[in-house]
């Protein structure tokens, strides 16, 4: 096996470091803590990389990103006191998913306009190299952030397929704002 100068660790690309040295990126995402574990892969793998990462989430999952060494800021609303609500759990034990739909579509509403001031306020004081937005949710405002900013979105999201509705596909996407109708996407094998 090839490996770096010391021959004990498998080799690395030392050119794909140099270029990620010092490039910020921001992770943009909402969710609960199983949302939120493969985003602490991620993020750790590209600080490891050599990249500047600042994650951008939910207030309940601030705390869980930073005690894994990521450098996690809130711009969400708080998911889990969300899901305790008496009215959100009886919705969910009788199945009633327009509802939930309806209940979380209202927190929105009254949320969204400080959310996308936070945002803003954000990408402002961080200056990223790129964006990556892992929730359908955050898709129209990092699209409108990448635009206003400069600033090339890759947009990651778990879906579930027809053949196998148990278990989880990713779809990508990126978006540069220098060629907006240049619109990309692949399924998890790498098909356009």
């Amino acid at each position: 096996m090839l490996s770096d100068d010391d021959r004990k660790v498998p080799l690395t690309p030392k050119v794909a470091r140099a270029s990620a040295a010092g490039k910020n990126i921001m992770i943009m995402t909402q969710g609960t803590r199983g949302d939120m574990q493969p985003i602490i892969a991620l993020g750790q793998a590209l600080k490891q990389a050599g990249f500047v990462v600042k994650v951008g989430t939910n207030v309940d999952q601030v705390a869980p990103l930073q005690k894994n060494g990521l450098d996690a800021v809130e711009l969400a609303v708080n998911l889990t006191e969300f899901m305790d609500n008496p009215t959100y759990r009886e919705l969910m034990a009788t199945g009633n998913l327009m509802k939930v739909d309806k209940l979380m579509s209202d927190l929105y509403k009254t949320a969204e306009p400080n959310i996308f001031a936070q945002k803003m306020a954000l990408m402002k004081d961080f200056q990223p190299d790129v964006m990556i937005c892992e929730t359908p949710k955050d898709e129209y405002d990092s699209r409108a952030l990448a635009d206003y900013y400069g600033v090339p979105v890759i947009m990651q999201f778990e879906f579930t397929s027809k053949q196998a509705p148990e278990s989880f596909r990713w779809r990508t996407c990126w978006w540069s704002p220098q060629d907006p109708w240049d619109f990309h996407l692949e399924d998890a094998s790498g098909k356009r």
